[in-house]
């Protein structure tokens, strides 16, 4: 079995795949941290893809969708930060076979693997239950013209999308920055842009957004 690990944090994708080498040595594993990567690994035929739902500028799922073109039969677990419906829904919408969060157990991981790998899939029933709110939902089964708050949310970047929940939850830029290892600045740039492309002026129209959304109660 070949995995194919994408995601843009070097060191937890490093990290990573020193913990599945360990628990599941037989397996090869390949690892990279942009779209443009994982496009040109698609050569060595990855049977597993571990993904990311942010990568940088990119969206995990944007990715997926174009490496099923070369790969049609990958199987595919999430491996995401985000545990909230929207995510889980748009994921199960987009076909992946499991999903798992960062916060997770290295044992969890190992017996999400070897599911998914094995024919079958992973979802933590928490996750589905949260999900289940919005399978239902024009954003969340249509694309990105629906013309509802769901189309204006996917507008953007996986990235503005992470800045956003965490906006959302109350954290301020530098707890953001911190948490992203991003410099204050850059999350600075992607708060403008996530207002300019919602039509936000500010923090309470973001809270009241997000409600909409479900992302917050």
């Amino acid at each position: 079995m070949t995995v194919l690990l994408i995601d843009d944090h070097a060191l937890f994708r490093e990290s990573l795949v020193r913990v599945l080498q360990e628990k599941l040595p037989e397996a090869q594993y390949l690892q990279c941290g942009t779209s443009e990567e994982a496009l040109k690994m698609t050569t060595q035929a990855p049977d597993l893809l571990l993904l990311d739902l942010n990568l940088g500028s990119d969206s995990g799922l944007s990715v997926l969708e174009e490496i099923r073109k070369i790969i049609p039969t990958i199987r595919t677990l999430v491996v995401s930060m985000h545990r909230d419906g929207h995510h889980v829904a748009m994921a199960m919408k987009a076909r992946v076979q499991g999903f798992v969060t960062k916060d997770g157990s290295v044992a969890t991981l190992v017996e999400a693997v070897k599911a998914v790998s094995g024919g079958r899939t992973w979802f933590e029933q928490d996750l589905v239950d949260e999900a289940s709110r919005f399978i239902t939902l024009p954003g969340a089964a249509e694309g990105p013209d629906t013309g509802d708050e769901f189309s204006d949310y996917r507008s953007l970047t996986g990235r503005e999308q992470e800045v956003f929940l965490l906006l959302a939850e109350g954290k301020n830029v530098v707890d953001i920055a911190r948490q992203m290892g991003r410099s204050s600045k850059t999350v600075e740039n992607h708060r403008s842009a996530i207002y300019q492309k919602l039509g936000l002026s500010d923090r309470y129209e973001l809270f009241a957004f997000a409600r909409k959304l479900g992302l917050i109660p």
